[in-house]
């Protein structure tokens, strides 16, 4: 079943990578500029060399943060990816599996959604991170702002860091969360519109609403695993309401994975999507800035 989806799940992972590369540039920069100031700048006293050269050192922190936070949500991808395979190639598989008790199919539905609450929590994770970082750099600007150095160099280096808080974090400096969102829903508040599959309550809300900032990409590729976890959730509970029907008559469970084909497609779409989001995110250290 091809529905398109796949090519605007493929362009919002690329287009998430490519932000984040943009930003790590960003970020070598302002580490570049702040070397150059400190090792180079004659004109630099020595009490503003020795701010700078903390203010450098909270830059690599900052810069470290960043990047271990990619890697987290490269870590993330990989989790969703590994489910939404399994799923596909195992319990679908066996879901048409005549031999198989439906019991059986429904208690290994069941298992994807084991620790749901501790599997929320690492998405929130990443979202606090990105909170964290903004603070920290915040205190950067502040701080950069008042060592005595030459009025260009300084200026150049905070409009460098707006422009890097302008690509994670957009004008308003808002990082969205997704929770209980299925797939479908959380994709659509950050891709162009998707078929119709597996739904969720969004209580009819415009659901193409956030920035496309870089915040709420890794934010979304993160929440990917939940939100494969909720469809599920969600279709066991279903599969649960529906049990003495689907045992009554083996129409209704033929209906039922018929029901399932646009999901399948979402997902498929989704797990070539998440490798390459994962083979193109490379772990990077401060000394790489």
């Amino acid at each position: 079943m091809n529905t398109g989806g796949d090519i605007v799940i493929h362009a919002f992972t690329t287009k998430t990578r490519n932000q984040a590369a943009t930003v790590q540039r960003l970020m070598k920069d302002v580490a570049t500029a702040l070397s150059a100031i400190i090792e180079v700048d004659k004109g630099v006293s020595e009490p503003s060399r020795i701010a700078l050269q903390g203010l450098q050192m909270e830059w690599r922190d900052i810069v470290d943060a960043f990047q271990t936070l990619v890697w987290n949500t490269r870590e993330l991808a990989g989790e969703a990816q590994a489910i939404a395979s399994d799923f596909l190639r195992v319990w679908l598989s066996r879901l048409d599996d005549t031999t198989v008790a439906l019991d059986i199919k429904m208690i290994e539905l069941r298992d994807y959604t084991k620790d749901y609450a501790d599997h929320a929590s690492k998405p929130k994770a990443i979202e606090m991170s990105l909170k964290g970082i903004l603070q920290r750099i915040t205190e950067v600007e502040g701080k950069l702002s008042s060592v005595s150095v030459p009025k260009d160099t300084v200026n150049r280096l905070l409009l460098c860091i707006k422009e890097i808080r302008r690509h994670i974090y957009g004008r308003d400096l808002i990082v969205n969360g997704f929770e209980d969102k299925g797939l479908h829903s959380l994709l659509c508040h950050v891709t162009k519109p998707l078929p119709q599959c597996l739904k969720d309550d969004v209580s009819g809300q415009p659901l193409h609403t956030l920035p496309p900032t870089l915040a709420n990409n890794l934010l979304a590729v993160s929440s990917i695993s939940m939100a494969i976890r909720t469809d599920l959730l969600r279709l066991s509970q279903s599969m649960d309401a529906r049990r003495d029907d689907l045992l009554l008559d083996s129409g209704n469970l033929t209906d039922l994975r018929r029901g399932l084909d646009g999901t399948e497609a979402l997902y498929e779409g989704l797990v070539k999507a998440l490798y390459d989001y994962q083979v193109s995110v490379v772990p990077q250290t401060p000394s790489h800035v």
